[in-house]
């Protein structure tokens, strides 16, 4: 799964990348966003990769914030 996120809607940056192994316990991240994500029209998409995408199971994300510190 990977987490990107885009100033203007057209180009994504990199945030993380994570991969199913299995069994992966409920867990928080936080990530800092670039300079160029932070705008008015910013987006975050996660996006499903590799090999059987198309029949993704078992990906829970819940409870995402954004905030300026």
């Amino acid at each position: 799964m990977r987490v990107q996120c885009s100033g203007d809607v057209s180009t994504y940056a990199p945030l993380a990348e994570y991969a199913n192994l299995g069994d992966i316990p409920w867990t928080s991240y936080s990530h800092a966003l670039p300079a160029a994500c932070r705008t008015s029209t910013a987006t975050i998409r996660f996006r499903a990769v590799g090999n059987d995408t198309f029949a993704i199971n078992w990906w829970y994300i819940d409870n995402v914030t954004i905030s300026s510190f």
